[in-house]
């Protein structure tokens, strides 16, 4: 039946429009179907949900004359959305032990396998169900010049999978070039050893008597598989628009799509950057051979863990970064040592050389009854800073210390005998108490102040060589110079 009469007839909502365009286009559809998802259920699928969608949405078409694109672009949306994202196996014989050529049908097949899905597509529309270019790019959504381009480009890529499918077949005897070059297949030919064995067959006279003259895609895709329709398939898909209690599923299945282009074909909804990246991710990892390596158990028997390339990959570079980290620290230590600044800090400490901390003395503060510089200045006894709160034997800071500052000597710091440990305090503010002095010989103390004695006559004193000590300051007033009747003493009395 002509196009434009099954339009018509569709549009009249003819009850015996559905099989009418089943009985015309069905066969063509389920090949193309399962070519795309080689699977006879899902391809089965897929085309009554194209017909169900075709009956309901009919009235979008304008064109008449594109009823046999339109009716392959319902189909390619409805295999997009069963298509897996590896290829599945053929679940129907590539080829029979009854036919005469069998080896030609297998080498076909492996050789259109080694396209891409793009490939495979826009041959199979083009060579076995006969497209126009602009009847394909209309299918695909893509301009006619551009599909023009990639069906070259796919035939070139389809004679070169073909000779290296025959040539891999001759096997390694009789060319030794080819021999080490498939000494290297591991399963399916790679597209780089496709592509140097065809340049070897270019160069070699043995080989190139393997290679075709000429390579037609036609020839190819004529000996692949046809998948032929199931005896009770029209049945069912025509049972599926005069059942009842299946209108909620095509009221589902014929509103599904909502964008549609001018002239009434369907509109695939883009994905988005994010979900074309997952797919991709996904895809690659299925595609990544698994690799084994033995892994040590608790008793010392290996086992066999599969580990991916990329993760194996990762494991040496992380353990290549730990062993030049270690070799670094190493090499940084062992130049410290020979330069002599390995525990610098520590021995500069212990040996009184390093740097001392300074510190603001107070003035009129008292450590333990006696004055701060004589600790000073004797057995080299040097304040601890403000910040050593527990246990300090030096003066500490107080907010109203002066501003001069004074270096420290150098030393360690020792807690005179008799010292509480404690921190430095007014005078007014601690309790007295009298502390004995050092049994080392040191500057003489002087008594403390006594009532006045009574004049006595005494023998003169001679001078003494120690010159005389500046009194300390006391609080109170110094006594009055005792008489004598003869010679005054050199050393004054003080108080």
């Amino acid at each position: 039946m002509d196009d434009r009469l099954l339009v018509e007839a569709l549009r009249a909502r003819d009850p015996g429009a559905p099989a009418a365009v089943y009985d015309a286009y069905a066969e063509r559809l389920y090949a193309y179907s399962w070519m795309r998802l080689r699977e006879q259920d899902a391809a089965q699928a897929a085309v009554s949900d194209a017909l169900v969608v075709a009956e309901a949405q009919i009235e979008r078409l304008r064109d008449p004359a594109l009823f046999r694109p339109w009716l392959y672009a319902i189909t390619r949306l409805e295999c997009d959305r069963r298509e897996p994202e590896q290829d599945r196996m053929p679940d129907l014989p590539v080829a029979s032990h009854d036919q005469d050529d069998v080896d030609q049908r297998l080498l076909a097949w492996r050789a259109v396998l080694a396209l891409s899905r793009r490939q495979r597509e826009l041959l199979d529309l083009h060579v076995r169900h006969e497209l126009a270019f602009d009847d394909i790019a209309r299918v695909t959504r893509a301009p006619a010049k551009r599909v023009e381009e990639e069906l070259e480009l796919a035939g070139e890529d389809l004679e070169t999978a073909l000779v290296a499918e025959i040539l891999a077949g001759q096997g390694p005897f009789g060319c030794g070039e080819r021999g080490w070059l498939l000494r290297a297949r591991r399963g399916e030919l790679t597209p780089l050893l496709r592509e140097r064995l065809v340049l070897h067959a270019g160069e070699c006279e043995e080989c190139a008597a393997f290679k075709p003259r000429t390579v037609s895609a036609a020839r190819v895709f004529r000996v692949l598989p046809w998948a032929p329709l199931s005896d009770d398939m029209r049945k069912r898909v025509l049972d599926g628009f005069l059942d009842s209690e299946r209108v909620g599923y095509r009221l589902f299945v014929a509103t599904r799509v909502a964008d549609y282009s001018a002239d009434g074909f369907p509109i695939w909804p883009q994905r988005s950057a994010f979900a074309r990246r997952v797919t991709r991710r996904r895809t690659f990892r299925s595609k990544m051979p698994a690799a084994t390596e033995a892994t040590p158990t608790v008793s010392g028997t290996p086992a066999l863990a599969e580990v991916r390339p990329g993760v194996r990959a990762g494991r040496f570079a992380a353990a290549a970064l730990a062993t030049l980290m270690v070799l670094t620290g190493g090499t940084l230590v062992a130049y410290m040592a020979l330069t002599g600044q390995v525990g610098r800090g520590v021995h500069a400490l212990a040996d009184g050389t390093g740097a001392r901390p300074t510190v603001l003395p107070s003035r009129g503060l008292e450590l333990n009854g006696r004055d701060e510089r004589g600790l000073a200045g004797r057995d080299g006894a040097t304040p601890v800073s403000a910040t050593y709160l527990l246990g300090a034997a030096g003066s500490a800071v107080s907010p109203t210390a002066s501003a001069r500052t004074r270096q420290v000597q150098p030393g360690r710091v020792q807690n005179p005998k008799g010292a509480n440990g404690g921190l430095l305090t007014p005078p007014e503010q601690r309790q007295a108490a009298v502390v004995p002095p050092p049994e080392e010989p040191g500057p003489a103390q002087a008594p403390p102040p006594s009532p006045p004695p009574v004049p006595v006559p005494s023998a003169p004193v001679p001078p003494s060589s120690q010159p005389p000590s500046d009194p300390p300051p006391s609080s109170s007033p110094p006594s009055p110079p005792v008489p004598a009747e003869s010679e005054p003493s050199a050393r004054p009395t003080t108080p």
